[in-house]
């Protein structure tokens, strides 16, 4: 089992669904420097376009307009997302997954449902693993084929500090809803708040692509 969200199922259910989307985006945005990584290292794919949608998906969380076509043409920008990532890379695996949590951002708005949302912190610590076990400018720090490697990888700083953000978003968000006039405000704080974290979700390393 996942850290984080996964462990706080019941809590998630009763939340409001733009606050359950709320938690997923901002797992998508804490993961954008990933993405960027990739695209800077590969010249493949377009981290104006996940912006853009990440962006759209924030706007619609905080002052729901968006209607069930826009929300289909964003699945698709970000399905064309997915095809643009042609070249192997040490982010490769990492950018798919700040994609499938822009996904799962987008599912969560468009249901509400809770795993959705589940699913979309869950590539945070998927991305963690794969920086964790690739080498990265240097030897992986912990090897794929160890039995006991996950473990390792859920108590490193990164696993650890991830955790951390997504219970310390659940408690707010949670705050908040007994406080509907203060949602959006919440929301504001945790888009710009993840934005920043994404500058140290994991070490960047730019260069030509290995």
């Amino acid at each position: 089992m996942y850290p984080g969200l996964e462990l706080h199922r019941a809590r998630i259910d009763r939340l409001p669904v733009r606050l359950k989307a709320a938690l997923a985006a901002a797992c998508a945005q804490r993961q954008a420097e990933v993405y960027r990584a990739y695209v800077r290292r590969t010249e493949a794919g377009n981290s104006e376009a996940f912006d853009n949608l990440l962006n759209a998906i924030w706007d619609d969380i905080c002052c729901p307009q968006a209607s069930e076509q826009e929300r289909k043409r964003w699945e698709v920008g970000a399905d064309k997302l997915l095809k643009q990532k042609t070249k192997s890379d040490v982010y490769g695996a990492g950018a798919e997954f700040a994609i499938l949590s822009l996904l799962y951002s987008n599912d969560t708005l468009a249901a509400g449902k809770t795993q959705d949302a589940i699913y979309s912190a869950n590539q945070t610590f998927n991305s963690i693993h794969n920086f964790l076990t690739s080498p990265i400018g240097k030897e992986p720090q912990f090897h794929i084929s160890q039995a006991d490697t996950t473990a390792k990888v859920y108590a490193h700083r990164l696993s650890r500090a991830e955790d951390f953000r997504q219970k310390r978003d659940l408690l707010e968000v949670e705050q908040s809803s007994l406080r509907p006039d203060t949602i959006s405000a919440v929301v504001g704080a945790l888009r710009r708040r993840s934005a920043i974290e994404a500058k140290e979700f994991v070490p960047i390393i730019d260069g030509p692509h290995a």
